[in-house]
Parts: structure tokens; C-alpha cells; sequence
């Protein structure tokens, strides 16, 4: 049987960008949410730094993640995102649940 898996995410938009990256990012959020292992899958506007956005996720398992990032709508939203943000999509935390 397959343990839950969490993943916070992090994309920062260039300056001037933040309205680009919302959209694709939006753009991304139900086709992610109807895969099968999809738990949770929000991506938020940080209210403290311009232009971050941080994605709180929760998938079946690491399989279900390693699914997800081969699905077309990831890989658009990825190629869509390359020239409005500075640097990568940043796994930030992989998180094991305690409770």
C-alpha cells in the first residue's frame, strides 16, 4: 500500500510577470486536481514577497507525483512559465506525514 505524499512548491515571477504566472498557474490547477492520485493541489500568491507562488500538495503516493509531472498539462505549464519566472519551479519540502 502507498503512503500519502506532500510537496510545497515554490515559482518566483520576474518583476511585472506576477499576472502571467497567475494565469498559467490557475490554468494548471483542475486538470491537476481531476488526476487520480491528487489529494490537494493549490498553488498560492505569497502576501509577503511580490510575484512567489507556493504550491501546497498532497498525492496518493510518490508515484502519483511522479505521474503528475509527466501529464501534458505539467509539462505546459512548466514550458509556459520558463520566460516569466526567475530561476525554476523549486521543490522546496517533501514532507512525510507524522500524524
Amino acid at each position: 500500500m502507498s503512503k500519502e505524499f506532500r510537496v510545497v512548491a515554490v515559482v518566483q515571477a520576474k518583476p511585472g510577470h506576477e499576472e502571467d504566472v497567475a494565469r498559467i498557474l490557475r490554468a494548471a490547477t483542475a486538470p491537476s486536481r481531476a488526476e487520480p492520485g491528487c489529494l490537494f493541489y493549490t498553488p498560492h500568491a505569497d502576501l509577503d514577497v511580490t510575484g512567489r507562488f507556493t504550491f501546497i500538495e498532497r498525492w496518493v503516493s510518490q508515484a502519483a507525483l511522479d505521474e503528475h509531472v509527466q501529464t501534458p498539462h505539467f509539462k505546459a505549464m512548466v514550458e509556459a512559465l520558463g520566460p516569466h519566472i526567475d530561476g525554476e519551479l523549486e521543490l522546496v519540502s517533501r514532507l512525510d506525514p507524522l500524524l
